[in-house]
């Protein structure tokens, strides 16, 4: 029997490496690690990933902890989870902002399961990390990025096997977009890559233009 999207993405994000060289003060966040969770996440992409559709890959960061580092679902924070996704769950309901922009976007297609129809949403780098208890991202220190190069290498080949569309990729965050492009002209994965604002920077620093860029979204997931 054929895997299905949903099985290949739990395998590689049940499966995720141990980080052994940290910088001081940074520390990994793994929502994996935590067998309720991973039944949820199983759940999760069983409803939503089990099709063989061509998706258009669309990779955040690295997840924060209050949202897909808390779910184990990227951009998805409890609130999302429950009353968007129709997955009860027992995380403090809070609402996360890179989460209440990207189920905005969701809002737009004709349901849930018809955007995660069209797209598949995920991290480079699945694994978060925080530092004094704040959200600290893969490339914001470059010896983390030096240890983790073969591993987002790994990370995007896994990505571009997962049934998705390969004539373009989308990347939300501008420095992200930087690192993940030059992997992909070293790998020839994706045709090309196109770049969003982050969700984060979009509901902090541009909150009155949130409308012009959920088009934008849509636009490059159309």
């Amino acid at each position: 029997m054929k895997r299905t999207t949903a099985d290949l993405f739990c395998d590689f994000l049940f499966n995720l490496p141990e980080l052994k060289e940290l910088p001081e003060g940074v520390s990994v966040l793994n929502p994996y690690r935590e067998p309720s969770t991973r039944k949820l996440v199983q759940a999760f992409m069983r409803k939503y990933y089990a099709s063989q559709s061509s998706r258009t890959l669309v990779l955040g960061i690295n997840p924060g902890r209050m949202g897909g580092g808390l779910t184990g679902v990227p951009f998805t924070d409890p609130v999302a989870m429950a009353d968007m996704c129709g997955f009860p769950n027992n995380f403090d309901r809070k609402r996360e902002l890179s989460s209440r922009f990207i189920y905005n976007v969701v809002e737009q297609f004709d349901s849930v399961s018809s955007f995660y129809n069209n797209c598949l949403l995920s991290a480079i780098c699945p694994m978060g990390f925080t530092s004094n208890g704040k959200n600290f991202n893969y490339y914001d220190h470059p010896v983390l990025l030096r240890n983790l190069h073969e591993f987002l290498l790994h990370s995007l080949k896994i990505h571009a096997n997962l049934g998705v569309r390969t004539d373009k990729l989308v990347v939300l965050g501008k420095k992200n977009s930087i690192y993940i492009d030059e992997i992909n002209r070293e790998l020839k994965l994706f045709e090309k890559v196109v770049t969003l604002e982050h969700p984060r920077f979009i509901m902090q620093y541009r909150s009155s233009k949130v409308d012009s860029y959920v088009d934008r979204y849509l636009a490059a997931l159309s």
